[in-house]
């Protein structure tokens, strides 16, 4: 990363930049408009991500920059939401015929099919022998049988409750699907355990055959519809939507591209995702992440008027990261550009709620040896920076990192607004936004003429993260760098929030597993299953605190 005397002084008298020129009015701007409610959260595929688009193309065109889409500034593609009941579906039960929607409802974890057989009752569907309990204990149930199961267990729901355990739907379906029924049919009413899904846009692993729950004006009491044959079908067909990255480019004619790009998605009124329990409400996500994209149009500005860097930029806004990287994963197999021609990316993700007694998250910085001389170029703040390795996260930098192309994410921690309708614009800290643009900003120029080698991250090579099917129902503060695993949220009513668990407490151990980190706490919540109850011990101020637990 050598540089001449005379580069040096050229960076630092025609390309630095001041205070002054940082736009907090523009950054403001682009938030307010971006978290308005008239964009309605922004939702992928619906109209307010439209108009999302729309503004940021047009932003670009305002800029001067050469359209790097498909169709101009925009790259389109489809993506599969979910899945919804489909004509044709029916189902006659001896001589009573009911309607989807009307009478019946196809869970989210269902899958298509006929519906035609026997009907056995099978109680509440739960064979434990552990607990001495078995419901098909002594029961005929042939193969291909339509399968009535009743909701929750034969006691009032507690998670102290022996049959705690065994009472959730997808409990109760691991058992039954063992029977190769042709269709399972859920009845009654609730008793707190858990809600059957009717929403078909959930990311769940389907059965391959019905999962149904019948309304209860179908029956009075409980439906008497054993030994009655049933014939029906259940057609589920996939909804296809389509929507559109946003491209642009500024060609210096050189063989390298940098790539600075941030998703401009997010969860409309509380899609799959959010944390919100209560009525549907607009999630504005100005944190996630206009201010990501905020900070990429500020920059495309300040390098739309230089004339003297080297590099080719790309600015990317990305749709479908809400939804699962859609958007970078499609475009990294179909890029505008030579993807040899990247030279590395940079992906803004949630930079505007800066706390500078937490300090800043860079993740990616094992992924190229450059990013060592960058460390020591940024860490000249009042405020602490955060490195972590690994170019694999939950942002659309990880497309990239899978081309073997170096990244860098920048972050500014998680917050109890986080995926609810409390993320609005007047809670940025755009002073801190523009901070971490001028990070940004000298680093750009810095590799302006530099070729990056790409390194795999330790992580991936000698460490993957644990699988784990519970959790304390927590927001971690990924930039806690001391022993535990701090918690920045509790979501009400889950595991943590029963058991008195409040923000700020430091999680140091689960049951005998001591907790010095967030892989430790992931390992240790890899030991657990849902029903499990052990003990947590949590820090507040200088007290430690331990209470019991039950893994709901």
């Amino acid at each position: 990363m050598y540089k001449s005397i005379s580069t040096i002084i050229l960076l630092f008298c025609g390309l630095s930049l001041t205070a002054q020129d940082w736009n907090r009015t523009n950054c403001a701007n682009h938030i307010e408009y971006l978290a308005s409610d008239d964009l309605e959260g922004r939702e992928t595929g619906k109209e307010g991500c439209r108009k999302a688009a729309d503004y940021i193309a047009g932003e670009f065109k305002a800029l001067g920059l050469t359209a790097a889409g498909t169709n101009g500034f925009f790259q389109a593609f489809e993506f599969v939401d979910g899945k919804q009941i489909g004509g044709g579906s029916h189902l006659d039960i001896g001589e009573s015929s009911f309607e989807f929607g009307a009478d019946l409802q196809a869970l989210a974890m269902s899958g298509s099919g006929k519906i035609r057989g026997e009907l056995v009752d099978c109680g509440y569907g739960i064979s434990a022998k552990e607990i001495d309990y078995d419901d098909l204990a002594n029961k005929t149930v042939p193969e291909g049988s339509i399968l009535l199961v009743q909701l929750g267990a034969p006691e009032a729901w507690s998670p102290h409750s022996k049959y705690y355990p065994y009472a959730g739907i997808r409990e109760k379906l691991n058992k039954l699907e063992k029977l190769k029924p042709s269709a399972v049919i859920f009845w009654g009413e609730d008793q707190g355990l858990e809600l059957p899904s009717f929403d078909l846009s959930v990311d769940v692993t389907s059965l391959s055959i019905p999962v149904l729950y019948m309304l209860s004006h179908c029956y009075k009491g409980e439906p008497h519809f054993e030994k009655e044959t049933a014939d029906g079908h259940l057609f589920l067909e996939k909804i296809k939507l389509v929507t559109r990255n946003v491209a642009a480019l500024i060609d210096n004619k050189s063989d390298k591209t940098v790539v600075i790009g941030a998703h401009y998605d997010h969860l409309g009124y509380g899609a799959h995702g959010s944390l919100h329990t209560g009525k549907p409400e607009i999630h504005n996500g100005a944190d996630d992440n206009a201010s990501g994209v905020a900070l990429m149009l500020e920059l495309a500005q300040h390098l739309s008027k230089r004339t003297d860097l080297e590099s080719n930029y790309l600015f990317l806004a990305f749709s479908g990261e809400e939804k699962g990287l859609f958007g970078s994963n499609y475009y990294t197999k179909n890029s505008t550009v030579p993807v040899e021609e990247i030279n590395y990316m940079l992906n803004f993700d949630m930079v505007g709620r800066l706390d500078t007694d937490k300090g800043l998250q860079v993740n990616g910085s094992g992924t190229s040896p450059a990013w060592g001389e960058v460390k020591q170029m940024m860490e000249k703040q009042d405020w602490e920076i955060h490195w972590s390795e690994s170019g694999i996260g939950p942002s659309d930098h990880t497309s990239f990192y899978l081309l073997d192309i170096p990244v860098l994410h920048f972050f500014t921690g998680a917050h109890d607004d986080y995926h609810r309708p409390g993320d609005d614009a007047e809670k940025i800290n755009y002073d801190g936004l523009l901070q971490i643009g001028q990070l940004v900003w000298d680093l750009l120029i810095e590799l302006d003429d530099d070729a990056l080698l790409f390194t795999k991250t330790k992580e991936e090579m000698n460490q993957s993260a644990p699988r784990f099917t519970v959790t304390l129902g927590v927001i971690p503060d990924y930039l806690f760098s001391d022993k535990g695993m701090r918690i920045d949220g509790v979501r009400e009513g889950k595991t943590a929030d029963v058991a008195g668990v409040k923000k700020g407490d430091i999680v140091i151990q689960l049951g005998e597993y001591e907790v010095v980190d967030m892989m430790s706490y992931m390992t240790a919540l890899s030991k657990f299953s849902k029903g499990d109850a052990t003990k947590l011990t949590v820090l507040r101020g200088s007290e430690e605190i331990k209470t019991e637990i039950v893994f709901q």
